[in-house]
């Protein structure tokens, strides 16, 4: 079985010790997970394998989730997995005065050149604001870059383009 997990709540010293703990008990398999700390709150998500049912999961997880003060959800997935194909990878870093709609409007052109996001992290730090992502998909580096250019000169940010290796997803 697969299950996808996700906790946020106060963060604090110990709280992916204490979750992972328990799912380790159970002989649970952390496949994927992405844990950040955004403003003064904690979240995790996480993909895990193993024999289980999200009954046992969520029994497992009532105590430390109580403890440490967490929202939490536990959902079974699929266990069909996608072949790997491969396809060219961009990581893209825009930076700049913070202004509403930034991430709106990056996604949005994305999405209208049929590229994938797989990370997306923003931070502000004063007045500056800070983006990065990881996209892919089937487009030349040369016509993601205008487009970037073009976006970024309305939003009035800077941006970095990067070709990375490629990967399967």
């Amino acid at each position: 079985m697969r299950f996808m997990l996700s906790f946020f709540g106060e963060d604090r010293p110990g709280i992916v010790a204490k979750v992972t703990k328990e799912l380790y008990k159970l002989g649970l398999n952390l496949e994927d997970s992405s844990m950040t700390r955004l403003g003064n709150q904690f979240g995790i998500l996480l993909m895990l394998s193993g024999n289980s049912s999200r009954d046992i999961i969520e029994r497992a997880l009532e105590e430390p989730v109580k403890e440490l003060g967490l929202s939490f959800l536990c959902r079974e997935i699929s266990k069909e997995i996608k072949n790997a194909e491969y396809q060219k990878s961009y990581r893209i870093i825009l930076h700049g005065e913070d202004k509403t709609g930034i991430v709106y409007k990056v996604s949005e052109l994305i999405a209208s050149l049929g590229l994938n996001i797989s990370d997306l992290r923003t931070m502000r730090r004063s007045e500056i604001y800070l983006m990065t992502m990881e996209v892919q998909g089937d487009i030349d580096q040369t016509e993601l870059r205008e487009k970037l250019k073009a976006l970024s000169g309305e939003l009035e940010l800077s941006f970095e383009l990067e070709e990375e290796e490629e990967i399967g997803i």
